[in-house]
């Protein structure tokens, strides 16, 4: 901007998690602070969120919030936090707000090579994969992003998460289901530290009591 005269928006968007305001949010990995959002956000708690819209429009405070970041020569993640703490926002929301007429986009792999995040990403800040140039760097760490993307993973917290929802529409079958996979689940482990279970230990167990693919 500075060497050729230029006046654009550029902002860095990071992962939910690290960009979130609730205190909670530091103490669970990733797999489980989504479902801890999506929760918040069905039930109308994280007042982050709701003051981003009031009666389906923009905010005052957020549309104040957009416009200070906008007039800055360049955009921090820093600086999206600190602005839209001033204001008790989402500092996520804000972010792909600012996306939407940004020039320069710096984001995280998952942002791209996720076909779900991806999809739902451009489909928030108006804009189509074949308009996009992806600059990828320190390619070298991406296989293994990538693997950890495809990666599936079922924890207690995940199963709690799904009982809650399975009772919420009251379908006690399925909820019956869940425990029992959660029980199956604590079964093995050894105490009540954190351990892995591979996929063939957890599908052995399972068939112990019952056959895992009628379940």
């Amino acid at each position: 901007k500075k060497k050729y005269n230029k006046d654009f928006v550029a902002v860095s968007i990071i992962g939910k998690k690290e960009l979130c305001l609730q205190d909670a949010s530091e103490t669970l990995y990733s797999h489980d602070f989504n479902e801890y959002c999506k929760y918040l956000k069905e039930n109308e708690l994280c007042e982050y969120f709701e003051n981003i819209n009031k009666k389906g429009e923009l905010s005052a405070a957020a549309n104040a919030s957009l416009f200070s970041l906008q007039s800055r020569d360049q955009v921090s993640t820093d600086d999206v936090i600190a602005e839209a703490q001033k204001h008790s926002l989402c500092p996520y929301e804000i972010s792909l707000l600012l996306a939407k007429s940004a020039k320069v986009i710096v984001g995280d792999y998952f942002h791209i090579f996720s076909p779900d995040i991806r999809s739902l990403i451009l489909k928030r800040i108006g804009k189509s994969l074949k308009d996009l140039i992806i600059i990828v760097d320190e390619a070298h760490n991406l296989p293994n992003r990538i693997k950890d993307l495809y990666t599936s993973r079922l924890t207690t917290t995940i199963l709690n998460r799904a009982i809650e929802e399975a009772k919420k529409f009251k379908k006690e079958e399925l909820a019956t289901a869940l425990f029992f996979i959660k029980d199956a689940l604590v079964e093995m482990s050894t105490d009540e530290t954190e351990k892995h279970i591979s996929k063939k230990e957890f599908i052995d167990t399972i068939n112990e009591i019952k056959d895992y693919e009628t379940l």
